[in-house]
């Protein structure tokens, strides 16, 4: 079978794209990229800086964009390149943009002298799948997190520069060879600076950087337009009286509750001073997709000290910063006396100890296993997580810095607009409400829930989780998986899955999990710690569609067999000493045959090899598993004869009969993953040729994705008939 290399690949996946869409790129100027004014910025905290790309046509696709910028480095240090709040990594919903990358260097033009001046270089390109980006809309390209150390008053410029005629240039493919470069630069006046001075220059790339080399096209394409920074006002760190830390959770499992608690913890340097305080407002966010909030309770500290008062609310019934709040949004408020009557709280808020504690009901899904999800405290308005020591002060007590969980990296605290979750912003500083001076005096730590990995869970061959691992019990539950799936597991379907890895493989939910279960229900081995896996030799299992039998190949001794097959077929099974079942899960027919639990181990519960069943109906073996003793992970390749007559549907590419019809999305992802990613071939080839052409002697090739692309997507043509 021919591959696509992976130079060649981007090429055509690039064609392909252009064939779907049909996309045409306009004349000079196509696109305009600014770099965002921050002209009321605060010397203190991270600035986030945006580059945005406007577009001047309906649609681009590129592959890679490099951009040069010239900044002060006596008042800016670039930390990070961002978008979506995810360090070195942009992303765009409809491709994906890897090797996101920055590097610094001197500016070169000093004429002589030290450079109060550097170079940052910013290149990112189009992920390795997907040839290049499509882009048809204006969007902020990402931002610039800098490190901000300048003077009061002062503009500080950046500006796009020209060191090569490959600065500020987008490359349309990977080849290199069509190069978009500068049209117009404006500076940070948006003034017309464009002139055709010899590189290095920061009025455009001159003209022989036009004429390109050889087959390469360089075309004027972009403006630019430069940008700058002034600072406002200082705002400096001080030296923390309060911190507020949400706790980050360990192991948390899915489908339970989880409690989360808030810690304060005045374990200050010595010599400092922590701050007492008797009430708190906080404002708290969590991501609905991972958890469900319930309620939340007084901590230990504030039942030990006798407080009088704490009440809570979550989502639209509060108002943040005057709009009804978002889901996700906790708020919870606490005080130490409400009135001056016989009962007085016996201490305030002064010591370690946990404040409060939310209570979580974790989500059932899956997909979240082994990740952190955090819980963030956020801003809304200058109100927003902060302490006092009385009602009747004139001093409210606000966000000094902000953390991760971890404390990795220092503190994140950067001047964002409400709503944030980087701390209150400058403008929260000073007597925001008439008579209150607000001060930064608390350093908040987020926190979030660490979901459990699936190897995490050591109560091995326990399924029913009833404290008794490896019994008939867990047997049974364990075999109905093989026909039904996770739903089978209800008490606690991580905890269950995790204990399906009963040969300690690292491999859940596998046919040799089961079949040593087996083994030591039996009594022919017992239980052991992990060890690595024996090496086996490869398995064929082959369908002969001509007289509808499925057999086996293998240089060894097999006991267990787990076919399952697209649509529904019936087979005849007959195998003394074992249980064997075949059941129809829409559109799935699934076939289990093991060793009965009271067979002697061997060598009763060898299987034939050869041919392994008959069976009726047009069904296509989708995926085997083997086993033997249940500790070798047994290769195995499916192989089907008579593939002449196998053709049902062209473009049914999986095999399946899905609910959507036997062609339809699923069959083209399969396509993709085959052509692309080496993903498995078609059962059927023929099915998988899609356009009925066969070009040098390839059935399957891009083209037939192409074909499944037009006929799905956009009313193409029908798939030929199968012959």
């Amino acid at each position: 079978m021919r591959r696509i290399s992976s130079s060649k690949f981007f090429i055509v996946f690039t064609l392909l794209l252009i064939a779907i869409v049909s996309s045409a790129i306009a004349q000079t100027p196509q696109v305009v990229i600014n770099i965002e004014d921050q002209l009321n910025a605060i010397n203190g905290p991270l600035l986030e800086v945006p580059i945005n790309m406007e577009l001047l046509v309906p649609s681009i696709e590129f592959y890679q964009v490099n951009l040069v910028i010239k900044y002060n480095s006596e008042a800016l240090t670039p930390k990070s390149l961002t978008w979506y709040g995810y360090n070195y990594n942009y992303y765009f919903p409809d491709c994906q943009l890897s090797n996101v990358s920055k590097y610094i260097t001197p500016d070169p033009d000093c004429d002589g002298s030290p450079c109060s001046t550097s170079l940052l270089h910013i290149q990112t390109q189009s992920y390795m799948f997907s040839n290049s980006c499509l882009i048809d809309s204006s969007l902020q390209l990402g931002s610039i997190i800098f490190y901000t150390h300048g003077d009061t008053g002062q503009f500080y410029p950046l500006e796009f520069y020209w060191d090569t005629c490959l600065d500020n240039s987008i490359s349309m493919n990977d080849e290199f060879d069509d190069i978009l470069v500068s049209n117009n630069v404006f500076d940070f006046n948006d003034i017309e600076i464009t002139d055709n001075l010899p590189l290095p220059s920061y009025t455009g790339a001159p003209d022989d950087c036009v004429s390109g080399s050889g087959d390469t096209l360089h075309t004027r394409a972009i403006d630019f337009h430069s940008g700058g920074v002034q600072f406002i006002g200082i705002d400096t760190s001080l030296p923390a009286r309060n911190k507020l830390y949400i706790e980050m959770t360990h192991s948390t499992f899915f489908d339970a509750p989880e409690y989360v608690s808030v810690y304060l913890n005045n374990n200050l340097p010595n010599g400092e001073e922590y701050q007492t305080f008797d009430s708190f407002e906080l404002f708290i966010k969590y991501d609905t997709n991972v958890a469900t909030f319930g309620s939340a309770t007084a901590g230990q500290l504030m039942i030990d000290c006798g407080w009088e008062y704490m009440s809570w609310g979550h989502g639209s019934g509060l108002d943040c910063g005057g709009s009804p709040c978002p889901d996700g949004i906790i708020y919870i408020k606490g005080m130490a006396e409400t009135d001056n009557g016989d009962l007085h709280p016996t201490c305030l808020a002064d010591s370690i100890g946990e404040l409060v504690v939310m209570n979580f009901d974790i989500t059932d899904d899956l997909s979240y296993h082994c990740i952190n999800s955090p819980i963030q405290f956020v801003w809304y308005d200058c109100s927003n997580n902060t302490i006092t020591f009385d009602d009747n002060s004139d001093t409210l007590f606000i966000s000094n810095e902000i953390f991760e969980y971890n404390s990795w990296g220092g503190s994140i605290r950067e001047n964002h607009q409400l709503p944030t979750t980087y701390g209150a912003p400058y403008e929260c500083l000073g007597e925001v409400t008439p008579g209150t001076t607000n001060l930064r005096t608390v350093d908040f730590y987020h926190g979030g829930f660490n979901l459990i990995c699936f190897d995490s869970i050591d109560d091995r061959g326990d399924v029913n989780l009833n404290g008794i691992d490896n019994e008939i019990a867990d047997w049974v539950l364990f075999t109905n998986y093989f026909y039904f799936g996770v739903s089978v597991f209800t008490v606690n379907i991580e905890a269950q899955i995790a204990a399906t890895d009963v040969n300690a493989d690292g491999i859940v939910l596998s046919l040799n999990d089961l079949m040593f279960m087996h083994r030591i229900i039996i009594g022919d081995t017992p239980p052991y710690p992990k060890s690595p896996t024996e090496v086996a030799d490869t398995c064929f299992i082959i369908q002969n569609d001509n007289t509808n039998t499925v057999s086996i190949e293998y240089a060894d001794s097999l006991t267990a067999v787990y076919l399952v097959f697209g649509d529904s077929i019936e087979p005849d099974l007959d195998f003394p000493n074992h249980t064997e079942g075949n059941m129809y899960v829409d559109p799935f027919t699934k076939i289990l045959i093991i060793p009965d639990l009271n067979t002697n181990w061997l060598p009763e519960a060898l299987l034939p090899l050869g041919d392994l069943f008959n069976y009726s109906g047009e069904g296509h073996l989708l995926s085997a598993e083997v086993s033997f003793k249940g500790t070798s992970n047994i290769p195995v390749v499916i192989q089907r004869v008579g593939t002449q007559d196998c053709c049902s549907y062209r473009g049914n590419a999986d095999g399946v009969n899905g609910a959507g019809g036997p062609v339809n999305v699923a069959d083209l992802t399969y396509l993709v993953n085959y052509i692309f990613k080496g993903g498995s071939a078609p059962v059927c080839i023929e099915e998988g040729n899609a356009d009925g052409i066969t070009n040098g002697g390839l059935h399957i090739d891009v083209a037939d994705l192409t074909f499944l692309v037009n006929y799905i997507f956009k009313n193409g043509a029908t798939p030929p008939s199968c012959p």
